[in-house]
This record gives structure tokens, C-alpha cells and sequence, in this order.
């Protein structure tokens, strides 16, 4: 018979534990990762605390997308004459694993590690500092001013869509009314005709 080991002396595998550990964003929109059916939103530009399994998880797929967007470009450019270059079997795996690290180190770690990958033909969106150029700020106030007047333009909208609809109820209700009060002033009528023909009927 084989000897029997308590499970507290055997190791656990690497990165499967439930102690926290925190996932960096570097991007500028939020990423959603999936594990066991469920979404797991990582905010843009910011950190968040996974049991450490599955922050391995969602770190994993954060460093495919962002590693594939960044040699997407690059790749393609290279495979000019081939027939639909498999983009995801061509990023090197050492950027992918360096990648994955970083964002489980830390903001530091990570944009070290953007700044060590392919510099020409990015194609990731947006990753980079706060410090943003005054164009990209022009541009971001330009869009803000834009989503502002859309916005407005569909409040008119949806206030005048509103009067218009009271004031049609409203003259609806007129004339339902002025039919009732008519019909009212009809049977009265009747009423009075027939008074004075059972009036008339009694004389005689």
C-alpha cells in the first residue's frame, strides 16, 4: 500500500491561491475578462484586487490583447503577399508573459515594459501616460463639445416630441368634450320636444 500523504504538506500549484493580487489597466478604456461564465471589469488606467488565480486569468488576456494590437500592424505590414497572416501565433510569447507580469507588478512595471515592446506601426488603443499631447487634449474637449450638442439637440427633441403630444392629447379632450356637451344639448332638446307633444296629446 502507498504511503499516505497529508494534503497540507503538498504544494499548491503556482497561481492558483485565493490571497489578493491586483491587475493594472493601462489602457484607456475598461477591459472585460471572463472566467467560469461570469465578466470581470478591470477600469481604464486603474488597478484592481482578483483572488490570485484569477487575476493570472484576466492578466493573461489583457497581455493578448494588448501585445496583439500593438504587432497587429507590424505583422501585417511584414506578411504583405501572404494569405491572412495568423496574428496571434505570430506575437513573440516572451512579450506576452513579460507583458502579463507587468500588469500583475504594477503601473511602473507595465509602462516599462510597453516602452521595451515594438516602437513603430502601434496599433493598441491609446496605451500611454496621463500626459497627453495638446492636440489629444484639443481632440478630447472637441468630441466632449460635440457628445454636449447631440445631447442637447436630443433633449429639444424629446421636450418637443412631449408638448406635441400633451397639446394632441389636449385637443383631443376638446373635442370629446364638445361631442358629449352636444349630444347633452341633443337629448334635452328631445326631451322637451316630447314634453310638449305629451302636452299637446292631453289638451286634445
Amino acid at each position: 500500500m502507498a504511503d499516505v500523504i497529508d494534503i497540507k504538506n503538498v504544494p499548491k500549484s503556482p497561481n492558483t491561491g485565493l490571497e489578493s493580487k491586483a491587475v493594472y489597466n493601462p489602457m484607456d478604456e475598461d477591459f472585460t475578462g471572463y472566467y467560469d461564465g461570469d465578466s470581470y471589469v478591470i477600469p481604464a488606467g486603474k488597478s484592481k484586487e482578483f483572488p490570485e488565480f484569477l487575476a493570472y486569468h484576466l492578466a493573461k488576456h489583457l497581455s493578448k490583447y494588448i501585445v496583439k494590437n500593438k504587432w497587429e500592424i507590424k505583422i501585417q505590414k511584414e506578411a504583405i503577399g501572404q494569405i491572412a497572416p495568423d496574428v496571434a501565433k505570430a506575437v513573440p510569447t516572451s512579450d506576452l508573459q513579460k507583458m502579463m507580469m507587468a500588469l500583475l507588478t504594477g503601473k511602473k512595471a507595465t509602462f516599462q515594459a510597453l516602452k521595451e515592446m515594438p516602437k513603430a506601426d502601434q496599433a493598441a488603443p491609446a496605451i500611454e501616460d496621463k500626459t497627453q499631447s495638446a492636440d489629444a487634449l484639443e481632440d478630447k474637449e472637441e468630441k466632449a463639445e460635440k457628445l454636449k450638442e447631440i445631447r442637447i439637440a436630443n433633449l429639444d427633441k424629446a421636450r418637443i416630441a412631449k408638448e406635441k403630444k400633451k397639446a394632441e392629447r389636449e385637443a383631443e379632450e376638446k373635442v370629446k368634450e364638445e361631442e358629449e356637451k352636444k349630444k347633452d344639448e341633443e337629448e334635452k332638446q328631445e326631451g322637451e320636444e316630447k314634453e310638449k307633444e305629451e302636452a299637446e296629446e292631453k289638451k286634445e
